[in-house]
């Protein structure tokens, strides 16, 4: 038997009801995703995130060359704020 609200509308259906059936097509446990292995992560040391702005023809410049590079932008951006750093005689910590 349906409960019905207090206004006396009958309540909505979304629907067809799950099955509780792990086997059903449209069951509870098909509609969440699988769990995924964790994934190793490639870097070592504590990270943090940042935004930064940049021009757009940088931007594309930039991930046009990562791309080529078989790297991510992160990598890369990483790679060439060290070597500036180093550049201008500043040690960064491995």
């Amino acid at each position: 038997m349906a409960i019905k609200p207090p206004d006396g509308k009958k309540p909505r259906s979304y629907g067809a009801k799950p099955s509780l059936e792990s086997n059903d097509v449209g069951s509870i446990g098909s509609t969440f995703r699988q769990e995924e292995p964790a994934k190793e992560k490639k870097h070592k040391q504590p990270t943090t995130k940042t935004t930064l702005d940049m021009e757009t023809e940088l931007f594309r410049t930039l991930k046009l060359h990562a791309v080529a590079e078989g790297t991510s932008m992160r990598d890369l951006v990483d790679q060439y704020i060290r070597a500036g750093l180093e550049s201008d005689g500043i040690t960064v910590k491995p």
